[in-house]
């Protein structure tokens, strides 16, 4: 696979999440999870589903934040940011 074509799939990839995030979280979770062999994609797109819930939720930033550091990937992103 070429470096552009894996470009294009990273950017489809990422919005899908995005436009899951519109109307379904358990959508775009589910497609955060998929890539299994891009660690790195992963940890985005989970970055980009807390950054949505902090942004859209104020009033239940604690909880659901609560929920999504159970998450091994984003679990480790912020421990590796500390």
């Amino acid at each position: 696979m070429s470096a552009a074509q894996q470009t294009d799939i990273v950017s489809v990839v990422q919005d899908a999440v995005v436009l899951a995030l519109s109307f379904d979280m358990a959508l775009a979770s589910a497609t955060a999870n998929r890539p299994e062999e891009e660690p790195a994609l992963k940890r985005n797109l989970w970055l980009t589903i807390a950054r949505h819930i902090v942004h859209q939720h104020p009033s239940q930033d604690q909880a659901r934040l609560h929920l999504l550091l159970t998450h091994d990937s984003l679990n480790a992103t912020i421990a590796t940011a500390c």
